[in-house]
């Protein structure tokens, strides 16, 4: 998942106009999903919504809303002989002008990532601008497993079709979005610097630990008091533990069950290391059904090499089937966060 909204903020601090574009809608086949953006600028482009000449085409006309006033634009797009794809679908697009005047709606976005909330962006498209908010989820049934990640609906509160012609003016667009989870690897060895960089490309937020001084220079934090760092993470945080001590692995091992509320502890090691580290773990009262929550080894996905790079790939890959599922979340009534 990129975080385009941090590239956005960081070129509007620039002065510098880009255009995002998402993907509000999709009907039958088609190469990305509702939800997905991409970010375009006079020099560059972050993030993808498919390739091909469908990207092309609406990358040039993104391209041409940066040199001028239009603050934004819906369009369906069939993807068929017209575009030179195949799939046969249709996708509804939105490309938005950001400058100055998205600054508040993108730093809400921002506080509502850092907190590792789920949130909605809710839109509605005006005449010459966008009026928008972002609404806090925790706590509530809205962010489901079975719950399309975008809903259009027109001025008259109906759903709209996006392959139909219609008014954008009015169109309300409500994006639920399942933040990127935090991500706590502790071990700056080979295998933590092949897979930091993979990490950095996929829906992680990265906190990355090693307390030897020597490694100052690999991209990790280094910090003396390991344990402090798992003490301090937020609930529902996911863990990595390889670090160059039995030890040290053992009592950060301990400290992620002892919390109870992580998503994923994984602990690099054998089947042979993992059952001496359970009979200790019993020893210090950690119960059983904790324990069966404990990943190790990790990276056992088939994949049979034992290279740093290539069980860089198989932890990434078993870290997405950990989180690639929306959680439900139990009643409660949603708060606004932010509104403009």
């Amino acid at each position: 998942m990129s975080a385009w909204w941090r590239q956005a903020a960081s070129l509007v601090a620039r002065g510098e106009v880009s255009v995002l574009v998402a993907i509000c809608s999709i009907t039958d086949s088609a190469p990305r999903e509702a939800g997905t953006k991409m970010l375009v600028w006079k020099e560059g482009q972050e993030g993808t919504v498919g390739g091909g000449n469908l990207e092309f085409t609406i990358a040039d006309q993104a391209r041409k809303m940066l040199g001028c006033g239009t603050a934004h634009r819906f369009q369906s797009y069939p993807l068929g002989p017209l575009l030179g794809q195949c799939c046969g679908g249709r996708v509804g697009i939105l490309l938005e002008r950001i400058d100055g005047r998205s600054i508040a709606w993108l730093d809400a976005i921002r506080d509502a990532e850092d907190a590792s909330h789920p949130y909605a962006i809710h839109s509605t498209l005006e005449e010459a601008a966008i009026a928008r908010r972002i609404v806090d989820l925790s706590g509530t049934t809205e962010l489901r497993g079975d719950a399309d990640p975008v809903h259009l609906t027109g001025s008259d509160g109906k759903p709209v079709d996006p392959g139909a012609r219609f008014d954008p003016v009015g169109l309300s667009i409500v994006e639920r979005v399942d933040p990127r989870p935090l991500l706590l690897m502790f071990g700056a060895g080979h295998v933590g610097k092949a897979l930091a960089p993979i990490l950095a490309t996929l829906p992680f937020r990265l906190a990355w630990y090693d307390n030897r001084d020597e490694l100052g220079g690999s991209g990790a934090t280094i910090a003396s008091d390991l344990v402090a760092r798992v003490e301090a993470a937020a609930p529902g945080a996911l863990y990595l533990v390889f670090t160059q001590s039995h030890s040290v692995d053992y009592e950060l091992t301990r400290a992620v069950l002892r919390r109870g509320d992580f998503r994923y502890c994984g602990l690099i090691g054998s089947r042979t290391k993992r059952a001496r580290f359970e009979k200790r773990l019993r020893a210090d009262g950690i119960a059983r059904i904790v324990l069966s929550r404990l990943i190790c080894p990790i990276g056992s996905i088939g994949l049979t090499s034992k290279t740093p790079q290539v069980l860089a790939i198989a932890i990434a890959a078993e870290l997405l089937l950990t989180v690639q599922s929306r959680v439900e979340i139990s009643a409660h009534p949603p708060k606004a966060i932010h509104g403009s």
